[in-house]
């Protein structure tokens, strides 16, 4: 008899998100997105998969399986395997000439009772394979809802680590600067022993662009091609450690333009850099200095539950497997050709970097690349993709500003789903930000391109935005309905007392009235949200000379 196997491992988007490099986010992504992958190949050869498809570039962290022979043994050979190839990257970390500055005996110890796995099949009998998969989905789900709680091994009463505080650090007493540096780990940085494996990974590689390289991107762009060599030649005459640091692999091809991480302190005297790199630094650019922000994109399917309740068949769960695979094929694409780095795209559900002005465009084509692939799953209700989008500080906190983009995606499923969030967290503002919510169906990626656009050329005031906000303050707990020509009135006397061209007043009325009834119609809370969203525009907008506001 057949049987329906599921599997699942973990943790997944905390193990991800505990990084204070994007070079943890990266690793942490690659380590689990390889273990599901040995899963799969394991179960391939006991059954047939079912998700991911078979032949996927990498695999969910869950998989599904028909199993012929015992599922027990399948699962016990699935679990094997990924614990092998955690091992593997320990083992890699244990051999590394710098692994004395760690207590290897903890390290081992934490990392061999990290791997969550979980596992639950049930016989595909008379009732089909729709009834099979239900009854298999929920024995996982109380599966994982099970936990093992016995004392660690390897508490010593040492610091905690400062990704992780559950565990204790691993980093030895008397590791040396000299070799805490040659790792990028700062001394006053703790780290745990899974917390190593994903910062040594890359072998010290920069293989993703820090979020200082991703926000300064636009300013690259913007240089002449005679001052942009001159940096470049003067960043290969004086790599100084993290100060310049030349990327590698995957973030040399995206950024081959200008193939180098600069660091902040460069741009400022009395700082940590030395005054003469600084000086001969700000010599060769010659002109401005980049934004200190960028953003973080967050998307996810929504009601994809849903939609695989209602596949009735093994070969049209496969399909949509294989439709989910594609789209994950779609969107390393989108994000490389937007500048953007790609933090993961498991399915549904990506995680991405990007400069401030490839932010919207990347957020549409994803979305709309979403929508080709969910259209070929040939459902009577079509999934859809809700985006957020978090607008960061560069000195922000890594995990912090994960959790931001994390809340802008929440927010458009909160909003009715199909939406796209975008959150503006502006230096110091802390969790509660300004966060503009917009269904897809409204075309927000028009209205602030649009807004960017006029507000770029000067035909838009930049100060318009908080004259909005000034009149919803004044509005606020005045019954408006009835009273929508009030915020028209008004929109016409603040454009023409800020002097917008008369030929132009018209055009920026109708958009400016088409967004506030999308926002919800005449209110104190729809004016400031279309007051937040001119102020979005106006950071998003691609800017003359590449210098952001």
């Amino acid at each position: 008899m057949s049987h329906l196997l599921a599997i699942s491992i973990g943790p997944v988007q905390d193990f991800i998100a505990a990084a204070r490099k994007t070079r943890d986010l990266l690793n942490g992504s690659e380590l689990l997105s390889t273990i599901a992958t040995v899963i799969a190949q394991a179960l391939g050869g006991c059954g047939e998969l079912v998700f991911p498809a078979s032949g996927a570039g990498s695999a969910p962290n869950k998989i599904v399986c028909l199993v012929e022979g015992d599922p027990a043994e399948a699962a016990s050979k699935a679990h094997a395997a990924a614990q092998a190839a955690f091992d593997k990257a320990v083992k890699q970390v244990n051999e590394a000439s710098v692994a004395d500055c760690f207590d290897r005996e903890t390290l081992r110890a934490q990392c061999e009772e990290f791997l969550e796995f979980y596992a639950a099949w049930v016989p595909v009998g008379p009732e089909g394979y729709a009834a099979a998969r239900e009854r298999c989905e929920a024995l996982l789900a109380g599966r994982k809802g099970l936990r093992d709680f016995a004392q660690p091994t390897w508490a010593k009463g040492r610091p905690k680590s400062s990704l992780d505080g559950g565990r204790d650090t691993v980093i030895a007493e008397d590791a040396t600067d000299e070799q805490l540096g040659r790792l990028s780990i700062k001394r006053t940085e703790q780290l745990d022993g899974v917390s190593v494996v994903k910062r040594l990974l890359d072998k010290g590689e920069a293989r993703f662009p820090s979020v200082v390289r991703v926000a300064a991107d636009p300013f690259w762009r913007s240089l002449p091609p005679e001052r942009l060599e001159a940096v470049r030649a003067f960043a290969g005459d004086h790599q100084a450690g993290d100060l310049i640091q030349r990327l590698k692999g995957d973030a040399a091809a995206l950024y081959s333009d200008f193939p180098w991480d600069i660091d902040p302190s460069l741009w400022h005297e009395g700082g940590e850099a030395p005054c003469d790199l600084v000086k001969g630094f700000r010599c060769a650019v010659d002109q401005g200095q980049p934004g200190p922000y960028y953003t973080i994109l967050a998307a996810d399917g929504d009601r994809m539950g849903q939609a695989l309740s209602r596949l009735t068949s093994k070969e049209a769960h496969q399909r949509f497997s294989a439709q989910l695979a594609e789209f994950a094929g779609r969107v390393r694409k989108i994000v490389t050709e937007q500048r953007g780095a790609l933090v993961y795209a498991g399915g549904d559900d990506v995680l991405a970097f990007l400069p401030m002005d490839k932010a919207l465009r990347c957020a549409r084509e994803l979305r709309e690349a979403f929508d080709k692939v969910a259209e070929g799953l040939g459902l009577d209700e079509t999934p859809t993709l809700s985006v957020g989008i978090a607008i960061v500080h560069i000195h922000e906190n890594l995990r912090t500003a994960l959790e931001f983009a994390r809340s802008a995606e929440r927010a458009a499923k909160n909003g009715g789903r199909n939406a796209l969030a975008i959150a503006r967290h502006t230096r110091g503002m802390g969790p509660d930000a300004p966060t503009v919510v917009r269904s897809w169906t409204n075309q927000p990626v028009e209205s602030y391109e649009q807004y960017g656009e006029w507000i770029r050329d000067g035909i838009l005031p930049s100060g318009f935005a908080y004259e909005i906000r000034a009149l919803a303050r004044e509005l606020d707990g005045i019954d408006l309905r009835g009273l929508a020509g009030l915020a028209g009135g008004e929109f016409e006397r603040i454009l023409k007392r800020k002097q917008v061209p008369k030929e132009r007043i018209a055009d920026v009325m109708q958009r400016l009235l088409a967004d506030l009834a999308a926002l919800g119609g005449a209110s104190p809370v729809s004016l400031r949200a279309l007051s937040d969203s001119l102020i979005i525009a106006k950071h998003l907008a691609p800017a003359k000379g590449g210098g952001l506001r």
